[in-house]
């Protein structure tokens, strides 16, 4: 008899619900965002890599700056020679600056297209549930929370892009010309960059629990609301006199909303500024020893 292979259980969260990772939501929510306008994505995509380019070569610039500074000092160099190189300084952060405008017009239009696909996309599978489902109270916080999650599928998908074709393509072409300047200043680097990277995944962590505790609040604040004024519950709630359980009911929720969010927020703040404490210290050190190897 031939050895049968047990299916791989998935892995489950606190809750005993089906974990989804990081790479597993990519696989979901990204292709029908990049198919939406698949031009204007290619577009910003080869932007976001110029301006890597360009803010990458900006270092070289500056050292050729700083070393005819030096030779005009010793009177090896003329003043119209570090002129120039000046003039390509300022000129790359014109440049920099416009592809940024362009690439900022073709991500808001694209965003627009990706939010209607993912949108349409939810609104297909939701037609597929069977309406026993509607029942089942957590299947409906997932529901809620598939509609909140829309913003964080288009926020992830830019994010990614932005750490794939700029900040790891700018991280490593500046610390292979660094390294062979002064091994230190690649440790100055690493102090920039990888903060970053662990801001990220921290706070991704933050959101989808305060999603978790969120979402049935939502959702009851949200029946309240219909209960208060929707043409189906109004003539009902009115008769009963229930419209100050309601009311009050609602103004509960709204308070517990409050609460969720303010908590989240100044979690993330504390990540946020404890990142860019860590950040500022290393383009401190760069600073540092630019000037003391200068």
């Amino acid at each position: 008899m031939k050895n049968v292979k047990k299916k791989k259980e998935p892995k489950l969260n606190k809750k005993g619900k089906v974990k989804v990772g990081f790479l597993k939501s990519v696989v979901r929510t990204f292709p029908p965002q990049i198919k939406a306008s698949p031009g204007l994505f290619v577009l910003s995509s080869i932007i976001l890599v110029i301006i890597s380019v360009v803010e990458s070569g900006q270092i070289y610039v500056l050292e050729r700056v700083f070393n005819g500074a030096t030779a005009i000092v010793a009177g090896s160099a003329t003043v119209m020679s570090v002129a120039v190189w000046l003039f390509v300084y300022a000129g790359s952060f014109i440049v920099s600056a416009g592809l940024y405008q362009i690439r900022r017009r073709a991500d808001a239009t694209f965003e627009k297209r990706a939010s209607n696909a993912l949108t349409i996309q939810r609104f297909e599978k939701n037609s597929r549930i069977p309406p026993i489902v509607f029942e089942d109270t957590e299947r409906l916080d997932d529901i809620e929370k598939s509609g909140a999650g829309l913003g964080s599928a288009m926020t992830a998908l830019s994010t990614t892009r932005a750490i794939l074709l700029y900040q790891i393509p700018f991280f490593f072409v500046v610390s292979f010309y660094l390294i062979r300047r002064e091994p230190l200043l690649v440790v100055a680097m690493v102090l920039i960059f990888f903060p970053v990277l662990i801001r990220m995944v921290v706070l991704r962590k933050l959101y989808v629990e305060k999603e978790d505790k969120a979402a049935p609040v939502r959702r009851a604040a949200g029946h309240l609301s219909e209960c208060i004024t929707s043409p189906k519950f109004f003539k009902e709630t009115r008769i009963l006199g229930a419209y100050r359980f309601f009311s009050k009911e609602y103004r509960e929720k709204l308070k517990e909303i409050r609460r969720i969010d303010y908590k989240t927020a100044m979690k993330s703040e504390f990540i946020w500024l404890l990142s860019i404490t860590v950040k500022t210290a290393g383009n401190l050190g760069v600073y540092y020893l630019l000037f003391r190897f200068l």
